[in-house]
């Protein structure tokens, strides 16, 4: 009954803030790399699987029918720091190579400090995609990874969260090609993964589950562009991405019409979306939702805040 309680706005997140830790990564990183001479994809693509233990997609960006090109684009998974994505640049021979970041996914993990049911974890997700202050333009859409064509438009909240229980993944943004000015979301509970020289999709030890949010910065939207700006960035300016809100207490005094009102919505499974605006032109701006009855979760937004910072510290450190 937890998940339903949420869904009716008598639970939020930030009571239960002790039973979860705050960790901030870049999960993935894609990069432009020119080379001084020109080589070919096919065997960049065999030097990263080899050394890597991943398969890579290496796109190169040539002109006409010559397989040879100077510059490639592609991923890195898990690159760490900068001084880290470094080497393993310099394990494929791209350590001379003039790099250019491009895009960047930064995610945010809640670890349950003792043992914690995958309902809980999705409660948490749940609770940090409906409590968003500024969510991304379109609608939320729910997928598995694992499955093709099974993404559902406009879920509503009931079913999102019990999407959430079962593996899916909840999606809100664009990231079509050519869109590249554009940033996405997605949250869900993570309890598989793909390591190095691994089984893909491979479950995870339970004391690694958690819920997860991640948000994926394209174009001018990227936070760094260099290895050099990754080193000194601040990852605290991203707050507003992750920033939530609360919903106010109802006052006593509220006319019954209206608490009869908030009444059906609650448990009409449809719940109350906090962060996306009833006007279509105030969701083309990004805006929050105009209601009165909402502030910034100032508790929760310290957390996310310090983790950010942890974060900031983290790369300093691994430069030095």
């Amino acid at each position: 009954m937890a998940g339903l309680a949420i869904l009716q706005g008598r639970a939020a997140l930030s009571m239960a803030l002790e039973n979860f830790s705050f960790c901030v990564v870049v999960d993935w990183i894609e990069v432009r790399v020119t080379t001084a001479t020109p080589t070919q994809a096919r065997h960049i693509r065999a030097r990263m699987s080899n050394l890597w233990g991943r398969n890579v997609f290496v796109h190169p960006e040539r002109t006409g029918n010559s397989q040879n090109a100077l510059s490639f684009r592609f991923r890195i998974q898990e690159p760490g720091s900068p001084g880290h994505t470094e080497a393993l640049l310099a394990q494929v021979g791209l350590g001379a190579a003039h790099v250019e970041i491009l895009a960047a996914e930064v995610a945010m993990d809640l670890y349950a400090k003792s043992d914690c049911t995958r309902a809980e974890l999705a409660e948490a997700a749940f609770h940090l995609h409906t409590h968003q202050k500024a969510p991304a333009p379109g609608s939320a859409r729910l997928a598995r990874p694992d499955r093709v064509g099974s993404a559902v438009m406009v879920p509503r909240a009931i079913e999102t969260l019990a999407g959430l229980v079962e593996g899916y993944t909840v999606h809100m943004g664009e990231t079509r090609a050519g869109r590249e000015d554009l940033f996405a979301f997605r949250w869900y509970v993570k309890m598989h993964d793909t390591r190095p020289h691994g089984i893909p999709h491979s479950p995870l030890p339970q004391a690694e589950h958690r819920a997860r949010m991640e948000v994926q910065l394209y174009g001018e939207l990227c936070p760094f562009n260099t290895l050099a700006t990754w080193r000194t960035f601040r990852f605290e300016t991203l707050s507003r991405y992750f920033a939530q809100v609360e919903r106010r207490p109802v006052p006593p005094d509220l006319p019954a019409a209206n608490m009869q009102m908030l009444e059906v919505l609650k448990t009409s499974g449809y719940g109350i979306r906090l962060g996306v605006p009833a006007d279509p032109y105030k969701a083309a701006l990004h805006r929050r939702q105009g209601w009165r009855r909402t502030r910034a979760d100032s508790v929760l937004n310290r957390r996310i805040h310090d983790a950010l910072r942890a974060l900031t510290r983290a790369t300093k450190r691994a430069s030095a």
